[in-house]
């Protein structure tokens, strides 16, 4: 059985290819990342549907709240997922709002570490790297200032 928020979950736990284990703790946080920062203007600011206008195009993000995708399959959700990532900057980078582009770089950093070969149902963070990659973030954002 599936226990979780079904857009946060790894896909690779999503699609049933896997037991659950503690990297795909560390892929959900990921994706409550990508969420804060696609659906958020700032802290405490939720887009309008006038930024979204202004962007073209809805985050991705959005459609993984899909509540038929979820009654329907998680499956479908997986691979929609999976779709989102394959063009990360595009599909997510892009689609933050200027006052998080500053951590554009982080993001895509954590992107590649889970995902080197982008094989989505291979998982390769652990805590030790997660811990790393977010103390190196936060070094950087203290250094400069943000």
């Amino acid at each position: 059985m599936i226990q979780g928020t079904p857009p946060f979950i790894s896909i690779a736990v999503l699609m049933r290819l896997k037991q659950h284990e503690g990297c795909h703790d560390l892929e959900s946080i990921f994706y409550v990342l990508i969420h804060v920062l696609t659906i958020f203007k700032g802290p405490g600011v939720v887009r309008t549907e006038e930024d979204y206008k202004k962007l073209s195009s809805m985050p991705p993000v959005l459609e993984w709240f899909d509540f038929e995708s979820m009654d329907h399959s998680f499956n479908r959700m997986a691979r929609q997922k999976m779709g989102h990532l394959s063009d990360f900057k595009a599909g997510i980078l892009r689609r933050m709002d200027s006052y998080f582009q500053p951590l554009a770089p982080f993001l895509q950093g954590l992107f590649d570490a889970f995902f080197p070969n982008f094989d989505y149902f291979d998982n390769k963070m652990t805590h030790s790297k997660m811990i790393e990659l977010f103390d190196g973030e936060y070094k950087r954002l203290k250094a400069n200032g943000t």
